[in-house]
């Protein structure tokens, strides 16, 4: 006997990917957003050229073929912030984040009820334990701004389940009853944890979790930053004018050009006036000019679509690399060398590792009675992660770390607590 198909969706936005899913006949189904694809990248452009909006891989594509327009990812990133509702002239009009979170919220939902034939007027939303780190009313503000794009995308009700439980219910069903498990989520613009008692198949106990604002597009600015921003100017030297004398050039627009939600608004006339007069006042003009170009092509995103490539080649080869920048400018070359690559991102272990032992304190459950720790994420797998899995469960250096779906667990999880609303 069929069971009856549930009207929520599960929906995983995230900041790098988004997915969505559904229980249907004691399963979860996992609904294809474009074609052959059931998750797509959390991307928007806006085509200047055609005036349309593009989303996923299409958004990706239209920036690597160089169309003119504005390009705009890790959205997730800006809720609760003020930047939600700074408006920009864009396609006519003026729009701003929630506009733009809208829509691509809208477009999911309409490919999600095209791609089933179903109509889902409720919706079951992921979100980090922290959107953001111990301002509790910046957090509440982050929800409450994603709710409200929720609402005008044509949801009727929301409702929001911690990313690293939704994670936690998806794998449940893979340990005996009364085990205890650790969820490491490392996504995009967050780290989550939490630790369960598994109860029965897809029943878990919540014993604690925790997070902090810490995720892959970190680690993506800290290589852009470290290694391509140098041949842009960063660390090089000034003339001053009055009094005379050598100063180093600032650094704060080195840091938001490597900055994945903070690009797009690095293109102002103001900032490349900027950069025109630290070319002006440059001691070795060169890398400055690099500067100069990079803002008037506008190849931000293509420069961090670099950094992600290189963290990527990395985690699976761990081995030095001539990054190729000859978007830039021909036969352009970042050197990075393993001892660079790990200390860029070594500052990164502390922080997680805290975390991990935050949540241990907190639930008063000592390391020796966790008996699986389940990593999900994208950056889950990086040395930088299981060294700070390794730190804070020193007596289990023989546990093994199960992966998870490492794209599709939270997004699962959603489903199946979506199917019990």
């Amino acid at each position: 006997m069929e069971t009856a198909v549930t009207n929520w969706l599960g929906v995983d936005f995230g900041t790098s990917n988004s997915a969505a899913a559904y229980f249907s006949d004691g399963k979860v189904v996992n609904i294809e957003l474009e074609p052959g694809r059931n998750m797509i990248p959390t991307a928007v452009f806006f085509d200047f050229h055609e005036r349309e909006i593009l989303l996923g891989t299409a958004a990706n594509k239209a920036l690597i073929d160089g169309l003119d327009g504005r390009y705009m990812r890790s959205l997730k990133s800006v809720l609760g912030t003020s930047l939600m509702s700074e408006k920009r002239p864009l396609l006519g009009r003026r729009t701003d984040f929630y506009d733009i979170i809208t829509v691509f919220l809208r477009q999911l939902k309409s490919r999600a009820e095209k791609s089933t034939g179903q109509t889902f007027d409720h919706v079951v939303s992921g979100r980090p334990v922290f959107f953001h780190d111990g301002d509790p009313q910046r957090d509440q503000a982050a929800q409450n701004d994603l709710e409200t794009c929720y609402l005008r995308a044509g949801f009727s009700s929301v409702k929001f389940l911690f990313e690293p439980v939704a994670a936690a219910f998806a794998n449940a069903g893979h340990a005996h009853a009364g085990t205890i498990g650790l969820v490491v989520d490392i996504g995009g613009g967050t780290s989550d944890f939490t630790l369960f008692r598994t109860a029965a198949a897809n029943c878990i106990d919540v014993l604690a979790s925790n997070g902090l604002r810490l995720g892959g597009t970190n680690f993506d600015r800290q290589i852009s930053f470290d290694h391509f921003m140098p041949l842009l100017g960063r660390g090089q030297k000034l003339k001053r004018r009055l009094p005379d004398g050598i100063i180093e050039a600032p650094t704060h627009i080195f840091a938001e050009l490597s900055t994945w939600e903070k690009i797009p608004f690095q293109y102002d006339p103001k900032n490349l006036l900027f950069a025109q007069g630290l070319l002006r006042d440059a001691v070795e003009p060169q890398t400055f000019s690099r500067l100069v170009k990079v803002l008037e092509m506008r190849l931000g995103h293509d420069i961090a679509f670099l950094a992600e490539k290189t963290k990527i080649s990395y985690k699976r080869h761990a081995t030095s690399q001539d990054v190729d920048l000859g978007i830039i400018e021909p036969d352009l070359y970042a050197p990075l060398s393993q001892d660079g690559f790990e200390q860029s991102l070594a500052r990164f272990t502390p922080p997680l590792a805290a975390a991990i032992q935050e949540i241990l304190d907190n639930a008063k459950i000592p390391a020796s009675n966790i008996g699986r720790v389940v990593t999900v994420g994208g950056s889950s797998s990086m040395h930088i992660v299981t060294d700070a899995i390794g730190h804070s469960l020193p007596d289990l250096a023989n546990l093994e770390i199960e992966d998870g779906a490492i794209f599709t667990s939270v997004v699962d999880g959603l489903a199946i607590a979506a199917s019990q609303q």
